[in-house]
């Protein structure tokens, strides 16, 4: 019994299954472009800020241009989660200056993807562009999971025939 569970536990705490697990090698993350071409639009009907700006998906190695509200998903990037995104942006917004000489609020300052809303009364931010998880890779995970037990046992079974070949003929003659 104690071969059975030894034989068990190696199986699944070595090689493929256990890396498969502890490993982000199916986990994909979004994140601001080295260029987010951060631009800020204040939308006076919603009283809210429309962010857009380049991301850059480490799976696809693909820039997407994106838009969202600063308001209205209030500490979502900061908690690294993926914001509501706006998917079409009306015309009639107000384009905020980038880090103006001369500073007239309302204006936007914006430093290695983190940026402040500078209002009349008031500071927004500095929030960092959205840094999220894309996928966990868990489907994939256990779709591979199957195939990771059947090589590890298939090893693990090898390696145990060569260092005690008469083991498992000795327990099957008892």
């Amino acid at each position: 019994m104690q071969l059975v569970v030894g034989f068990v536990l190696a199986t699944l705490l070595s090689g493929c299954t256990y890396r498969l697990w502890e490993t982000d090698g199916f986990t994909s993350y979004r994140y601001p472009s080295p260029d987010p071409k951060l631009v800020v639009f204040h939308d006076r009907e919603r009283n809210d800020y429309v962010t857009c700006y380049d991301e850059l998906s480490d799976k696809k190695g693909t820039i997407e241009r994106r838009a969202f509200l600063v308001r209205a998903n209030g500490d979502v990037t900061e908690r690294g989660r993926k914001p509501a995104y706006v998917q079409t942006i009306p015309t009639n917004l107000v384009t905020l200056p980038k880090n103006p000489r001369q500073p007239v609020p309302p204006f936007v300052t914006e430093t290695n993807a983190v940026f402040t809303i500078h209002e009349t009364d008031q500071v927004i931010g500095p929030m960092p562009l959205p840094t999220y998880q894309e996928n966990s890779g868990v489907p994939t995970k256990i779709a591979l999971t199957p195939l990771a037990i059947v090589v590890d046992a298939t090893v693990v079974g090898i390696v145990a025939g060569l260092m005690f070949p008469g083991a498992w003929t000795g327990a099957a003659s008892r």
